[in-house]
C-alpha cells in the first residue's frame, strides 16, 4: 500500500491504556484534540528528525502530544534519544509548536539561537536541566563537560579560545 498517513484525528486513542510505544512516520503533519489523553505511553518514535517533530507537525492542544499525558521520551529518526534540543540559527520563537516537547521526559537541555530574541514558548519545563544562549554556549561546554568539571592544566587555554570565538577574535 501506497497511501501515507497524514493526519491522526481528534480522540484517535482516547483513554486507551495498552498504548505503551508510538510509533509516527514523518508523513505526519496534524495531531487532533485529545488525541493521545491516555495513560501508559512510555516512548515515542518519530521516523522525522527533530526540527519535523517540532515545526511541521500541528499539535492542536496539550493532549494531542503523546508526550504530554504521559511524560514520555521522545527518539527521532526512529530510534536516537532526545536530550539536547539546539535550535538551528534563524529559527524564530513564532516557527515552533509550543507543544512539541510538553512534557518530554528525555529533553534535558534547550540550546537557544541568537535569532531569537525571546524565549521560545516551548512547555518543558518539567525536565530541562541546562537552557543555554547559542551565542554563549562556548562558555559553558567542552565536549560535553561544564567548566566547573574541566580540571585539567589546559582549562585556561580552553577557555580563552572559547571567548575569543564568541568575540570573532583571532
Amino acid at each position: 500500500d501506497n497511501s501515507v498517513c497524514t493526519e491522526i484525528g481528534d480522540d484517535a486513542f482516547y483513554n486507551n491504556i495498552n498504548l505503551k510505544n508510538i510509533y509516527l512516520p514523518a508523513s505526519i503533519t496534524t495531531i487532533g484534540e485529545d488525541a493521545y489523553y491516555s495513560k501508559g505511553i512510555e516512548n515515542v518514535y518519530f521516523d522525522g528528525t527533530i526540527e519535523q517533530w517540532y515545526s511541521n507537525i500541528t499539535f492542536n492542544n496539550w493532549d494531542s502530544n503523546p508526550l504530554y499525558y504521559n511524560e514520555s521520551n521522545l527518539y527521532v529518526n526512529k530510534n536516537e534519544l532526545v536530550e539536547v534540543l539546539e535550535i538551528p540559527e534563524g529559527t524564530t520563537d513564532a516557527s515552533m509548536n509550543p507543544y512539541a516537547f510538553t512534557a518530554c521526559k528525555s529533553l534535558k537541555k534547550v540550546i537557544i539561537p541568537s535569532s531569537m530574541t525571546t524565549l521560545p514558548k516551548i512547555y518543558y519545563a518539567y525536565y530541562v536541566e541546562e537552557l543555554v544562549p547559542f551565542g554563549i554556549a562556548k562558555f559553558f561546554f567542552f565536549d560535553n563537560e561544564k567548566i566547573s568539571q574541566i580540571a585539567d592544566d589546559d582549562a585556561f587555554d580552553k577557555i580563552k579560545d572559547s571567548i575569543k570565538s564568541v568575540m570573532g577574535v583571532t
